[in-house]
């Protein structure tokens, strides 16, 4: 992940509350691989087929750990945790890529889901390489000793709140892959929408130039940018300082009411592409990136692509700017962040106090509004002074 990138998922750690852990039941178990199969099967442990579409180990790595259970080897611990609104189901914390792997190579019943693993680059298990879990059964290999390993599995119970659930997760993934956030929501509101929003995030051009890459992001970096884009087009007036619980909170509403909103949602995809198509006329390569002194910098500037896709969005500006000539969109740009140091400090300092949201989108606003002779409103946030 580059340093564009580094401080994507940890947006909101200021922003989890702190709730009591000691009402929560830790208990360990030695579940086998078997048990752990058996158990995806029935639905006891949930497993989006969208983590599957977003895997993140390539097939040496799971190839990898596959032969590590074959031989008996030791391997990290799963960590689940009891859905707080649904008892019996739990949601894996820790050891998704793993369980996935698991499920890859033998979970026969479940093909249609989970596509065979064939191994591959096996440093010990050299003759196993380009198998099959059926090919090994075929050939008649013993896989008693995979098929009864031993993992260590630390179930959660009695979680009551989601922010006990958010702070076990960060916890979890400290010094490894960053925290994802997104991928809580998954787990925790699975439905129709969630694959909505993962297939339009995976599918948007907008969406792939912001984060420079075109292939499925297994931490979920679009769907986060593309769940803010809704949030900030349907909720925005809602907003009252903590990222975290405006995302969660909008994230709950948009499973609750769609697909009745299905509609409105394609029109604010469409109207972001549109935008995002305005923004490369009048910026080119630079779309996105402050202008400090006489030149851009290097990386892209996420508060920056947010405020210019929602102004953007409406269709109004968008003809203004088209008639009057593309070039004046990016003169705004750089007057604002060589001119006004409260609209700078709002791109690249505190970005998510209440202040500076509606400083960046307002700044913006109020100087289209000078500049086409338009009369877009502003946006109006409670406990903003003035």
């Amino acid at each position: 992940m580059t340093q564009e990138f580094d401080d994507f998922f940890y947006d909101y750690l200021d922003e989890i509350k702190v709730e009591p852990f000691r009402e929560t039941v830790v208990t360990g178990t030695d579940w086998t691989t078997e048990t752990i199969i058996r158990q995806v099967e029935k639905g006891n442990i949930s497993l989006s087929p969208i983590f599957q579409r977003r895997d993140a180990w390539d097939q040496e790595r799971k190839s990898l750990f596959i032969e590590s259970l074959l031989i008996g080897m030791p391997v990290p611990q799963l960590v689940l945790a009891e859905d707080p609104n649904e008892r019996g189901r739990y949601i894996v914390l820790d050891g998704k890529q793993r369980l996935l792997s698991i499920l890859q190579f033998a979970a026969d019943n479940m093909r249609n889901e989970y596509p065979e693993l064939k191994l591959k680059s096996l440093p010990i298990l050299s003759e196993l390489n380009n198998c099959t879990y059926t090919d090994l059964i075929n050939r008649g290999y013993n896989l008693s000793n995979f098929e009864n390993q031993s993992i260590r599995t630390v179930i959660l119970k009695n979680c009551r709140s989601e922010d006990v659930l958010a702070q076990v997760f960060y916890r979890l993934n400290t010094g490894s892959l960053p925290l994802s956030p997104q991928e809580l929501r998954f787990a925790l509101s699975p439905g129709e929408f969630t694959k909505y929003i993962d297939e339009v995030s995976s599918n948007s051009e907008a969406l792939k130039f912001f984060l420079g890459s075109s292939d499925l992001d297994f931490r979920m970096r679009d769907v986060e940018l593309m769940l803010r884009i809704f949030a900030n087009n349907m909720f925005i007036e809602r907003y009252h300082g903590n990222l975290k619980s405006f995302l969660d909170n909008s994230f709950k509403e948009l499973t609750r009411e769609y697909p009745k909103i299905s509609d409105q949602l394609d029109e604010i995809i469409h109207d972001m592409e549109l935008a995002h198509q305005l923004v490369i006329k009048s910026f080119g390569d630079n779309a996105y990136k402050k202008h400090i002194g006489d030149k851009y910098e290097s990386r892209k500037n996420r508060s920056l692509f947010e405020v210019l896709i929602f102004v953007l969005s409406n269709n109004i500006v968008r003809k203004a700017i088209e008639d009057k000539g593309v070039g004046t969109l990016e003169d705004i740009i750089i007057e604002l962040c060589n001119r006004d140091i409260v609209f700078l400090e709002s791109i690249e300092k505190t970005t998510k106090s209440l202040k500076a949201v509606s400083n960046r989108f307002n700044a913006v606003i109020n100087r289209v509004n000078d500049v086409y002779n338009l009369n877009v409103p502003n946006i109006n946030l409670r406990g903003v002074d003035g």
